[in-house]
């Protein structure tokens, strides 16, 4: 992950996170007459693996805040096209407030992020489009997720995403804001693009994303007004 931020006319430099790697164990625990497959999970290690032109602040303060998460478990139901029923996530002991407010919103996304195949049997070639809104605490947004199934063969296929996100004007409620201090949301657009190879067989597939994020916000604190602009790159990769 990359970050630049400018307040105003001043330009920070940009920022580049180590590359970390979190590892978690999934367990499918039950499946309904419905077919709705319940599954449990944990985080049994997180680690910063490749510091390359991050600074060594940054990368002790990810290293400190990485260990906070394992230990974090969970459990949701997924139904047989993929939509997320329920869910549920653990705090870990010693969790700070930026983790907690961090899985607070995490357990509400689970229950609205879902990658849905369609009802009708479909095959190479075949596209769709989920729309679904995703609200956090700090911010209402909506979410666009394009599929087109590429590659199939027996229970091993393969599906090419695109995902965009917008948000309108708002209010957000930022966490360790100063007594007085407000932060209006004045844009908000993500775009990603990625694929993910599936096995019918397995809960997760391996899959890649790579995803830019431009944000632009006002903040307003003891009568004076600044407007900040974060542009965001990060690059996701998922191994079962």
């Amino acid at each position: 992950m990359s970050m630049a931020m400018s307040m105003g006319a001043i330009k920070q430099p940009e920022t580049v996170l180590p590359v970390a790697r979190t590892t978690m164990e999934i367990d499918s625990k039950s499946v309904s007459k419905e077919g709705n497959l319940k599954y449990t999970f944990i985080v049994s290690s997180a680690e910063v693996v490749d510091e390359k032109g991050a600074s060594p602040l940054v990368v002790q303060t990810m290293q400190t805040e990485l260990k906070k998460t394992v230990g974090m478990s969970g459990w949701a139901i997924v139904t047989p096209r993929g939509f997320t029923e329920d869910a549920e996530i653990n705090v870990p002991d010693g969790a700070s407030q930026q983790l907690q407010q961090m899985i607070d919103n995490l357990r509400q996304q689970l229950k609205q992020l879902s990658s849905p195949l369609p009802e009708e049997p479909v095959g190479i070639g075949a596209k769709w489009k989920v729309t679904m809104p995703l609200n956090t605490d700090a911010l209402k947004l909506i979410q666009t997720a394009e599929y087109e199934l590429t590659e199939i063969k027996g229970n091993k296929g393969k599906l090419a995403i695109k995902v965009s996100q917008f948000a309108k004007k708002q209010q957000m409620k930022l966490p360790n804001l100063p007594p007085g201090t407000s932060a209006t949301l004045n844009s908000l657009k993500t775009k990603a693009s990625g694929s993910a190879m599936f096995d019918l067989t397995l809960p997760v597939p391996k899959s890649t994303l790579n995803l830019e994020t431009s944000m632009a916000m006002t903040i307003k604190a003891q009568g004076q007004t600044q407007d900040v602009t974060t542009d965001m790159k990060i690059d996701i990769e998922i191994h079962p």
